[in-house]
């Protein structure tokens, strides 16, 4: 077993001071989704995406975020992939939804992680199984994506900007490695 770094959150840097009520804490991979005061979570389900209460049936995107398999089916990923939410990529190329789509293939290797966390108010390790993900597999799926022109590119002050509907990406990343695992 081994303890991975935790992955780090690529934000454009108008958006690092800001309050993050959307935050999720998980020891190995945070995903992060604004509130709609700073416009990023809009529409019906805004206060969904913003939660930080226990899940409700409605079901919150930031909350409850599983420790396995932490960018897979229990993460909020996978939660705005149900709502079929979108994606802005602010001045990265990063696109940390792709893990979804590389979870939902089978196809990366399980390895059990651990990590200190407060558990009955102290300290203990605690293991778990996680994906080993791999993002070098995905510079052609998201070329090809981006060529199928499903993607919204733009600017935003000086920063590149990519919109991107994150169920089609997901779709479109998993049909894009099935195929490439039969050839």
């Amino acid at each position: 077993m081994r303890a991975l770094p935790a992955r780090l959150a690529f934000q454009a840097h108008g958006v690092h001071g800001l309050p993050r009520p959307g935050q999720v804490r998980h020891p190995q991979n945070q995903v992060e989704v604004q509130t709609a005061q700073y416009q990023n979570a809009r529409g019906s389900h805004a206060f969904t995406l913003t939660s930080q209460q226990k899940r409700t049936s409605s079901g919150s995107l930031s909350a409850d975020h599983e420790l396995a398999f932490s960018l897979g089916e229990g993460s909020p990923l996978a939660r705005v992939y149900g709502l079929d939410g979108q994606v802005l990529v602010l001045g990265t190329e990063k696109n940390t939804c792709l893990h979804l789509a590389e979870a939902r293939t089978g196809q990366r290797p399980v390895v059990q992680v651990g990590a200190p966390l407060m558990v009955n108010g102290g300290p203990q390790w605690v293991t778990f199984e996680e994906g080993e993900y791999d993002d070098t597999t995905f510079p052609p799926v998201k070329a090809a994506f981006e060529a199928s022109g499903a993607v919204t590119v733009g600017r935003v002050e000086s920063a590149s900007a990519k919109l991107i509907r994150q169920r089609a990406l997901v779709d479109f990343a998993v049909n894009w490695w099935q195929i490439e695992k039969s050839a």
